[in-house]
């Protein structure tokens, strides 16, 4: 302890009624604690800091995720008018199917009728097989190269099938 002398009186540094070492221990003993409370705040700052990066990431995610599901959402949408414009398709095409399945049956009905009218007639007896034809228009061509190819329909502008080809159309019920 340092004194002073003042006016011939010792002046002393230390307070009265303080002992240094009892302070000085004290107050150490506060900075130990201090530094552990101090790590066991940095610990738990980095376990909070660790967290929030977590938590982060799985924010992250859930955007995302609500992304991907507002994109799988207006897929679906899109899906969806697409879906009834098929369906409106189909069901104009399976009109149509069946109006040209009513047409060809019809159609079959006319063939066998005229072919149940050829054969009812009484047949010519020539030994040569029967046959009927079927006029085939005939095509004027543009230009000279192409006339050739066609000069030899505008000779024979029918065709002729023989029997089998008509029993094609015929209907044998047994």
């Amino acid at each position: 302890m340092t004194k002073k002398k003042f006016n011939n009186k010792k002046v002393s540094r230390e307070p009265a009624g303080y002992n240094l070492d009892a302070l000085n221990q004290a107050l150490s003993s506060q900075v130990s604690l201090l530094q552990v409370r101090l790590e066991r705040v940095t610990e738990q700052n980095e376990l909070l800091n660790a967290e929030n990066i977590r938590l982060n990431r799985e924010l992250t995610e859930v955007n995302e995720q609500n992304l991907t599901e507002s994109h799988l959402e207006e897929k679906l949408k899109t899906d969806h008018e697409s879906e009834s414009k098929l369906e409106l398709r189909l069901k104009t095409l399976e009109q149509e199917n069946s109006l040209i399945l009513s047409q060809l049956h019809q159609v079959q009905q006319k063939f066998e009728h005229y072919y149940e009218l050829a054969n009812s007639k009484p047949q010519p007896d020539n030994s040569r097989a029967q046959s009927f034809s079927v006029k085939v228009p005939t095509v004027k061509p543009r230009h000279s190269a192409m006339g050739r190819k066609f000069r030899k329909f505008k000779k024979t502008p029918f065709l002729f099938f023989s029997d089998a080809a008509k029993n094609m159309f015929s209907v044998t019920s047994k």
